[in-house]
């Protein structure tokens, strides 16, 4: 139907494997809820069967085969299939690079909120599956507020730059998440991470971010920047929303504050009873 005269080109090889060929088709469909039928995918397959030499009379002495001969409209066809074909792989690039983006936030470079959001339910899941412990950090900035009224917010942004890259010094497995999940609040996702190596990693941030020493003038705990770290562990075979596991490690980021800030406050995850959180 497409081909018109020139589906003679393309079964022209076929002939020459065999004088005899058949085919068959299976297709998909579907047939949705108000009645309408929808056609899924088609695939084909080609018997060629042969008792004999192929047919090669067709072909001239200087290896020239007339029926291979193609029309203006079969190379018209051509040139807009490879048209189609290089227009598909450049927009599937295109989409690409755009989900990248979209999955960055554009002043750290870090993982955002959105992605964050996405892949925590699914490590969650993973966690549940296997038992293995999953450790979540919330890691937040001393007196943020106060560090950008006193230098302003382009040297702000320098900060959260500089302790963004300091991120990727300490949390360097492929499977660790780190995301930017506020204006000054830094999430990190750890699966197969107990409590304990979860606490080395949290001092290893917190101790890091200090050494950076960055001036901070208006801080009432240091005069240099400091974080506040919460840290919290999911193990056994424990079915929590993320919300609530989320919420769980916000308390121990809150009481990390409340005990003087530049510290880190850990504990189990632990549901049932009145007490979710156990030290």
């Amino acid at each position: 139907w497409i081909l018109g005269v020139d589906i003679a080109v393309e079964l022209s090889s076929l002939e020459d494997i065999a004088p005899s060929s058949g085919f068959f088709c299976y297709g998909e469909y579907f047939r949705h809820q108000s009645g309408k039928t929808y056609f899924f995918s088609q695939t084909m397959t080609v018997l060629s069967l042969s008792e004999g030499d192929s047919d090669t009379a067709a072909v001239t002495e200087d290896g020239y085969d007339p029926r291979l001969e193609e029309s203006r409209q079969f190379r018209t066809m051509r040139v807009l299939h490879r048209l189609v074909e290089t227009s598909t792989r450049e927009i599937e690039s295109i989409n690409r690079e755009l989900a990248k983006l979209a999955s960055k936030d554009s002043l750290t470079g870090l993982v955002n909120r959105r992605l964050f959001d996405e892949t925590f339910p699914k490590e969650i899941k993973r966690q549940n599956r296997s038992g293995a412990p999953m450790s979540l950090l919330l890691v937040d900035i001393d007196f943020f507020k106060q560090f950008n009224d006193i230098y302003g917010h382009l040297h702000g942004d320098d900060c959260l730059r500089g302790i963004s890259q300091f991120f990727s010094k300490v949390l360097k497995r492929p499977s660790d998440t780190v995301a930017r999940y506020g204006g000054e609040e830094f999430a990190c996702i750890m699966p197969a991470t107990n409590h304990e190596n979860a606490l080395k990693v949290a001092e290893d941030i917190r101790s890091g971010i200090e050494a950076l020493a960055l001036p901070h003038k208006g801080s009432a705990v240091s005069d240099h920047v400091t974080v506040s770290i919460g840290v919290l562990t999911l193990s056994g075979l424990i079915e929590v929303l993320p919300e609530e596991l989320f919420n769980a490690c916000d308390v121990l980021l809150y009481k990390a504050k409340q005990n003087g800030r530049n510290r880190i406050e850990g504990a189990l995850f632990q549901k049932g009873g009145s007490e979710e959180i156990c030290p």
